[in-house]
């Protein structure tokens, strides 16, 4: 099992494809998206390209990659 981080590259995080693939590379099997990306805790704001950034990465690895909506 591979364990890494990696953060989505910034908005309107155009870097997220090619941050996941780096990822896989590496080993990863699943990426979890962490809570501040779709539910906005602890600053109240999430991101609006959350949805996307996950239909991408997943169009991209299709069923090589499980994605988590959050972590915690």
């Amino acid at each position: 099992m591979a364990e890494g981080f990696i953060n989505c590259g910034g908005r309107p995080a155009k870097k997220a494809v090619l941050r996941a693939r780096e990822l896989a590379k590496r080993g990863a099997d699943t990426i979890a998206f962490a809570s501040c990306i779709q539910k906005g805790t602890p600053v109240g704001f999430p991101c609006p390209f959350a949805k996307k950034m996950k239909e991408l990465i997943h169009k991209d690895s299709g069923d090589k990659i499980q994605i988590l909506d959050y972590i915690h």
